[in-house]
């Protein structure tokens, strides 16, 4: 199997803002790096067998695919935050929205999937005219059996995140009309749902929901209840909150990071999800403490944001850095450190490139056609 399975969110500049007061979470920002670094120790790790030392690796390396539940669900806190407002009753809002999502999704997206095709072609010309449908539409990971052909296990986060985004303004509407008592009720169970169904994929020994668009559907509608949650709790309190969360962020990630380590000394589950029993509270405390975080200094938030905006591009371009490395090994046989440098820096400069050279371009050209369009 690939351990290419991993691409963070891709939101766009505007994503991680205060509807009111037009002040970005820079918190969140931070989170989501956070994340992508994790991801890439993960891939660096097993692409290229990079050590990062004995205790980060037992303790964040091996993190890397559980990590990809945090990222569903902060889009979805995300998104419910900035269009918790929005009236979805209107075709024009849904159309607005679903464009918006698209355009920040699939430039990047269909870029690495032709140089893929280009360069790193796996399949037969056949099987890629079969599956163009298919990936071009973004609906690969309903077949869980492709996870394997083509680029799909590195690209199936697309497939879900658009099924997520196309189902959003259900869930707006429905989340919007719940009181509160219910909307707890509704998290508790969507929660049990998603610890519950790889256990019987265990059982039965079927293959794992990883990929599985309607699992990865209910991690984003947790970040979407979530942020509806947040919004009745009262201001006053708001500081003890912070304490709690720390207190038992703390104590909940301690015990959480050993019995992930235990287990996985004892036994290795393919089924990544199965750890989410451990995790997933770690990521919703991460969260709420993280959205917290504020820097004053106008340079440092600039840096950033940018590298935010990039964290899709990075996990996108991953496909080609470690055949690329594996390259450069073969020249200069590079010690630990320094292919851990290499690698990085040449995901960071391929990314900038795609998302300054293709993804920006192609957004603004595709919003001007947009707006012409409605205006006319």
């Amino acid at each position: 199997m690939s351990l290419t399975p991993s691409i963070p969110i891709k939101e766009s500049s505007d994503m991680i803002q205060k509807k009111d007061a037009g002040q970005r979470y820079i918190g969140l920002d931070i989170f989501r790096i956070l994340l992508a670094l994790e991801i890439f120790m993960f891939h660096s790790n097993g692409h290229l067998k990079c050590s990062y030392g004995r205790i980060v690796n037992a303790l964040l390396t091996h993190f890397g695919a559980v990590t990809m539940t945090a990222f569903f669900i902060l889009s979805g806190y995300l998104i419910g935050y900035v269009h918790g407002k929005s009236d979805f009753s209107h075709i024009k809002v849904i159309k607005t929205f679903y464009i918006k999502r698209l355009i920040a999704i699939l430039p990047s997206y269909y870029f690495v999937a032709i140089l893929f095709i280009a360069f790193l072609r796996k399949n037969t010309w056949l099987e890629h005219m079969v599956l163009f449908p298919v990936e071009a539409i973004g609906y690969q990971s309903s077949f869980t059996s492709l996870f394997d052909y083509s680029h799909n296990n590195g690209t199936w986060f697309v497939s879900c995140i658009l099924f997520c985004y196309l189902l959003y303004p259900l869930m707006h509407i429905i989340v919007k009309q719940l009181k509160q008592k219910t909307k707890y009720i509704v998290f508790a169970v969507s929660a049990f749902i998603l610890l519950y169904a790889p256990v019987v994929s265990l059982f039965f020994k079927i293959r794992g929901i990883y990929t599985v668009p309607i699992f990865r559907a209910l991690e984003f509608f947790l970040g979407v209840l979530l942020t509806s949650m947040e919004e009745s709790w009262p201001n006053e309190r708001a500081s003890l909150r912070t304490k709690l969360l720390i207190a038992c962020g703390i104590l909940w990630m301690g015990c959480s990071s050993l019995l992930y380590y235990a287990i996985k000394k004892i036994s290795f589950f393919s089924d990544y999800m199965l750890y989410s029993i451990f995790f997933l509270p770690v990521w919703v405390i991460l969260i709420l403490l993280f959205k917290r975080i504020n820097i004053k200094r106008s340079w440092i938030k600039r840096i950033i944001v940018f590298f935010s905006s990039i964290a899709y591009d990075i996990f996108l371009v991953q496909f080609f850095v470690w055949p690329l490395q594996k390259k450069i090994d073969q020249i200069i046989l590079f010690p630990n450190s320094l292919r851990i440098i290499c690698s990085f820096v040449i995901c960071i400069s391929f990314a900038i490139f795609v998302h300054l050279v293709i993804e920006r371009p192609i957004q603004k050209l595709i919003k001007k056609k947009v707006k012409k369009y409605e205006s006319a």
